[in-house]
């Protein structure tokens, strides 16, 4: 039985959302922390706090259980599935704004040549 609230977490940089999502596969997988019981295969609402704009909201598949030292849940990990093709849309935007971004980032910190 699948946890009814949503599942939320918070992307602090576009560098750690560029981590969520593999254009190889089209998938963005997470690990979220939390209490709550889940079991592999539960399905999940989650909600992805994103550096900037309004946040990500997705259906997700529990893929791992995340256990502490004592064996207890302390997470799950998750592949978010049935994006809309607006949420696809969104998130491809998003990829490549981080894209750009970490490239600017990246030219001001390396050395010019002389």
């Amino acid at each position: 039985m699948s946890p009814s609230a949503p599942l939320k977490t918070k992307v602090s940089s576009w560098k750690n959302f560029l981590r969520l999502f593999s254009p190889k596969t089209g998938r963005i997988s997470l690990v979220i922390p939390t209490k709550i019981p889940h079991a592999r295969g539960d399905r999940a609402q989650v909600c992805i706090h994103l550096p900037m704009g309004p946040p990500l909201e997705a259906r997700a598949m529990v893929v791992q259980i995340v256990k502490g030292p004592d064996g207890t849940q302390r997470g799950v990990g998750l592949v978010v599935s049935g994006l809309t093709a607006e949420q696809t849309g969104r998130i491809e935007q998003l990829r490549q704004e981080a894209l750009a971004s970490r490239d600017a980032a990246y030219a001001t910190t390396q050395p010019r040549a002389s």
